[in-house]
């Protein structure tokens, strides 16, 4: 029996009232809310592994590092902001993917914004592809699938995986609509698909609750389901829809740059929260000062024991946390204001996101995503 495990990216359970063909799928099926774990990349390696970032090792996409292959970058930090800078900046995202590729890492990703003056000291956390065999020092899903000799295909753009075999995806289209239609086309040939529709994310990100953009983003979203059940037809299929968070209202903007301009410590900030890296003690108290009056809180050993955190000592020293509806810019990701954010207290409503499937009883239970590893195992 095939069984297709899909992300809906950004999916909370109050979009079902806009989405007819999920909300059918309800009725007859085990649904409810899907807490997540704290953070970002980390979200990938709970549902895999079944573990923790305190297990996995994965928290952020970045972490401090003194092997970082940026290093020579340091040479064009005067030439950042210019047009140079922006070519200086893709030619080190296409020499670091293509080394990737060339070495068998199957983790791609760009240097994003981060400033010429810290990617010497950062790297990607991840190396490997979520489908590959060792991508994290714990047995994932993709382990189980290779020992049982299951067909697989995975999709997460730009890596696409047919069994252990990788397809070079870069100039393919990424979005949702060619997602699916290259699923369909492959379903004759696997039994076990893993694909992630993303479209929905970059729309609630820039647009408001009940806007006509997130509207249509979510019908479009409630079709392709539609469109790969219609293709089963009478075939029997297990089913697992899940989403990897919500998304909350940015109801305030902090501009870190001026706030906390002139430290020496270096740190990172990834939308809801600052990483400061190489902290003097006299210097820990001066970053705490600035911070006093931003809507957050300092990351504390009770709080990395309630999100199972683990050492983070690679993602930094000293943590400050934004409250829901705070951003932080300029980020590692954007200079821009956006509507919604993720990567808040996994514990408030807004940043829950859903799962549905047939895999367990049809009884209605909130899950966490770790739970998800079991659940999937279990049917296969």
């Amino acid at each position: 029996m095939k069984t297709f495990v899909i992300c809906l990216d950004s999916f909370k359970p109050e979009y079902l009232k806009s989405t007819p063909f999920l909300r059918e799928l309800t009725r007859d099926n085990s649904w409810g809310s899907l807490e997540t774990v704290f953070g970002y990349t980390g979200i990938g390696a709970a549902i895999i592994s079944g573990k923790y970032p305190e297990v996995t090792g994965i928290w952020r996409e970045f972490c401090f590092s003194d092997s970082s292959p940026f290093k020579l970058i340091r040479y064009f930090e005067s030439i950042e902001h210019t047009c140079l800078g922006k070519v200086t900046r893709l030619a080190t995202d296409i020499l670091f993917n293509l080394s990737r590729f060339m070495t068998n890492h199957g983790y791609y990703t760009s240097t994003r914004i981060i400033p010429f003056s810290l990617l010497p000291m950062v790297e990607p956390a991840m190396r490997s592809a979520w489908c590959q065999k060792g991508c994290l020092p714990v047995e994932t899903i993709f382990d189980y699938l290779r020992e049982k000799k299951t067909n697989f295909f995975y999709h997460d753009w730009p890596s696409v995986y047919k069994n252990n075999q990788r397809k070079f995806s870069f100039l393919q289209p990424n979005n949702d609509k060619f997602k699916v239609d290259l699923l369909l086309k492959e379903i004759p040939n696997h039994d076990f698909f893993w694909i992630r529709l993303w479209n929905l994310d970059s729309v609630s990100h820039n647009n408001d609750r009940g806007s006509k953009p997130l509207t249509s983003a979510l019908l479009e979203l409630d079709n392709h389901i539609k469109g790969l059940f219609t293709a089963m037809g009478q075939e029997e299929f297990k089913f697992l829809l899940w989403s990897d968070h919500g998304m909350v209202k940015v109801t305030r903007n902090v501009d870190v740059s001026k706030l906390l301009s002139g430290l020496e410590s270096k740190f990172l900030v990834d939308s809801t929260s600052i990483r400061f890296y190489n902290v003097e003690p006299t210097e820990s108290m001066e970053i705490m000062k600035r911070l006093k009056t931003t809507p957050g809180y300092f990351l504390d050993e009770g709080l990395k024991k309630k999100y199972k955190l683990g050492k983070l000592k690679k993602y930094g020293e000293l943590f400050f946390l934004a409250n829901p509806g705070v951003c932080f810019l300029p980020n590692n990701y954007s200079v821009s204001t956006v509507r919604g954010m993720h990567g808040y207290d996994p514990k408030i409503p807004e940043q829950k996101g859903i799962y549905l499937t047939n895999m367990i009883s049809s009884d209605r239970k909130d899950l966490h995503i770790t739970d998800l590893f079991q659940v999937i195992k279990s049917n296969l």
